[in-house]
């Protein structure tokens, strides 16, 4: 970007750093602290990942927020009475052989607001039906992020954790 704008002319003077983008020393020195920057950027991830890492380990990890049909109480789910009962309609009609499609029309015919509020979706009910969460278990570290910082799917590039009787399920 930086040499784009002094292709047309306009320099950028970085007070802080009193670098002016007009001379090719300005330019070493930028790509230099860019460097540097980039390298301080990849040691935090590395060392949050880390963490969060210890804490799937320690079983002590806490998801930003609770599944659809539980509410946090300290570290652990509870389920959401209400919210339970959809979550047990959709698997008992599920086990009789009904589709997601199917299944997310009853739901919104039946005007039941989904997980954000809005209408139901097959792959909302693909993703309930399919969460170990729904079992009482819990399974982190079930996506990544790559070096680009795209969201993956985790097919055992790294380790996951799987943590038997975290929480009671709504599907008794």
């Amino acid at each position: 970007m930086v040499r784009e704008l002094n292709s047309i002319g306009v320099h950028i003077w970085f007070e802080k750093e009193n670098i002016h983008t007009d001379s090719m020393e300005s330019e070493f020195m930028l790509s230099l602290l860019s460097t540097f920057a980039q390298d301080e950027s990849k040691s935090i991830s590395g060392n949050m990942k880390w963490g969060i890492r210890k804490r799937f380990e320690a079983g002590t990890y806490k998801r930003a927020r609770a599944p659809y049909g539980y509410r946090y109480e300290g570290r652990t789910f509870v389920a959401v009475p209400e919210e339970a009962e959809v979550i047990r309609k959709i698997f008992s009609l599920a086990a009789n052989g009904k589709g997601c499609s199917t299944i997310a029309r009853e739901l919104n015919t039946s005007k039941i607001p989904g997980p954000t509020g809005k209408m139901w979706e097959q792959n909302t009910i693909r993703h309930i039906l399919m969460n170990v969460v729904y079992t009482g278990d819990t399974l982190y570290q079930k996506t990544y992020k790559d070096e680009a910082y795209r969201q993956k799917k985790n097919n055992g590039e790294l380790d996951q954790y799987y943590e038997e009787g975290h929480h009671e399920y709504p599907t008794k």
